[in-house]
């Protein structure tokens, strides 16, 4: 029974406390979000502080867009309140028209954002040069202290003019964003022509050197190492100082038209050599290519080229 009456009184007690307890409204405030809370709004009076202190923190909405305003009514509060387990509480005011405070992140900001996010996204040992076609000299977003700038664009390959799109993030929130247009030059260290080459000629060590070069215009086919173009035949003349692609070079023809060759038939683990097989095409090492059948003249084999002289057939 006395913890009966005891719970009793202590009910009584908070409930009087909350009956004490006003919300007074302001009528107008600029808060920094992205949540309005009750005490950013209000003045609570009355009543137990420590109930002041969760009532404070009670979200009554979100803040508004940047340049726009929010009203919020003393009718939604008071529902808001009920909602949390504050029917009682008395709100003063009619409404209070909320802002969002801003700050400015300037051009050299921007700047610096773009050059973090590129070093990240571009491979190792590539140096790059950024010319700004188009940059906010200033860009207004909320003031919030821990703010997330997220850039991102839908090119694949990051060189020459890219579109990006700069986002100011809270809690995976967009708050607000901007643009901007980049002239993007890449270099890194490629293969490069020291000697002149004719279309035709065999790459040697001696015409080729690494050096870091611009490769912007390269889509991604400059070679990096001397072994992947030494005795490769070039494809066009080339000049002095220029960057070699993969399109400037291809294998050698390792078996010409016409020429006599071994061919090689594997069956399972029985090899045959047949020689003086005449080939109908010029073939590069890789490549399958079509050969008289010393057999039967009426037909033709097809073969694999394995380098100069040999070809090799695998039977099913």
């Amino acid at each position: 029974m006395k913890f009966w009456i005891l719970s009793y009184l202590i009910a009584n007690l908070f409930i009087s406390q909350i009956m004490a307890t006003t919300v007074r409204l302001v009528d107008r405030i600029t808060i920094q979000g992205p949540e309005v809370e009750l005490g950013e709004i209000s003045t609570i009076e009355g009543g137990d502080p420590n109930i002041h202190s969760f009532i404070k923190k009670i979200v009554v909405a979100e803040a508004p867009s940047l340049g726009n305003t929010k009203i919020i009514s003393a009718y939604s509060i008071t529902n808001i309140l009920r909602n949390n387990g504050f029917p009682n509480i008395e709100v003063l005011g009619s409404q209070s028209t909320v802002n969002t405070e801003s700050k400015l992140v300037y051009a050299e900001e921007l700047k610096d954002l773009i050059d973090q996010w590129l070093s990240k996204k571009l491979p190792e040992n590539t140096d790059y040069k950024i010319e700004y076609t188009r940059l906010p000299s200033r860009w207004k977003v909320p003031n919030i202290y821990d703010l997330d700038f997220i850039i991102s664009t839908n090119k694949k390959q990051l060189r020459k003019s890219i579109n990006l799109k700069i986002r100011a993030l809270y809690n995976g929130n967009v708050l607000a964003s901007q643009s901007a247009i980049i002239n993007l030059k890449i270099y890194k260290e490629s293969a490069v022509i020291c000697s002149p080459i004719q279309k035709g000629d065999v790459l040697e060590k001696k015409h080729i050197t690494i050096e870091k070069t611009e490769i912007t215009n390269s889509n991604g086919m400059e070679i990096a190492n001397l072994k992947q173009v030494i005795g490769m035949e070039a494809t066009r003349n080339l000049k002095q100082g220029q960057l070699i692609t993969l399109n400037d070079v291809t294998a050698p023809i390792v078996i010409e038209k016409g020429s006599l060759n071994r061919l090689i038939v594997m069956n399972g683990s029985v090899r045959l050599v047949v020689a003086g097989v005449k080939a109908l095409e010029n073939g590069r090492t890789g490549e399958s290519i079509t050969f008289s059948n010393p057999l039967n003249k009426k037909e033709t084999l097809h073969a694999k080229v394995m380098r100069h002289g040999i070809a090799m057939i695998k039977m099913k």
